[in-house]
């Protein structure tokens, strides 16, 4: 006769592997579709770039090429998003600059008072930018910190309470 604790854990077992398995297919499946919806952009680009007359590439060319090459040669342990952050700032400043197809034009136009009131505001949306963005890490790592205290009492409950099963059904041997 089977015990209740055997068949509590038989349905753990049951439900996690209906839940990976189902997590599997799902990542299967999304990662298809964005190989499909990649390819389908850069065919999209390569033909916008054919029908230009400036043969620059523009932003989003230069920006997704350095990502590839970027992941091509990322070394294991590097933080990812930051890198890909200061790639992004610095192919934005590029563009700002002239440097790419369909961009603003330089600002080699502009009065030195004009240049300054752009100075300034660029510094303003820089430091609001470092002032979300240390907003944000702050509370992504408290978020992160409770997840993994809730992650260590759950552990320990769950090992309470298979602990108490199984002296409530006299030590019984599960897996017979």
């Amino acid at each position: 006769m089977k015990s209740i604790t055997s068949d509590t854990i038989d349905w753990l077992v049951m439900w996690a592997c209906l839940a990976l398995g189902i997590k599997l297919t799902l990542n299967h499946f999304s990662k298809r579709s964005a190989e499909k919806r990649e390819a389908e952009r850069r065919a999209t680009l390569k033909a916008r770039r054919d029908e230009r007359e400036d043969k620059r590439p523009t932003m989003l060319e230069a920006l997704y090429s350095e990502l590839d090459a970027y992941r091509i040669l990322a070394i294991r342990g590097t933080d990812e998003a930051q890198r890909n952050n200061a790639l992004y700032a610095r192919i934005v400043m590029e563009d700002d600059l002239g440097r790419y197809a369909e961009g603003p034009g330089p600002y080699a136009d502009l009065d030195q008072a004009h240049r300054d009131i752009l100075l300034a505001h660029a510094r303003r949306d820089a430091a609001e930018a470092l002032a979300t963005s240390r907003t944000l890490l702050g509370e992504v790592r408290r978020l992160t910190s409770a997840l993994d205290e809730f992650a260590f009492y759950a552990f320990w409950a769950m090992v309470a309470f298979l602990l108490w099963s199984w002296w409530k059904s006299g030590f019984a041997v599960w897996w017979q």
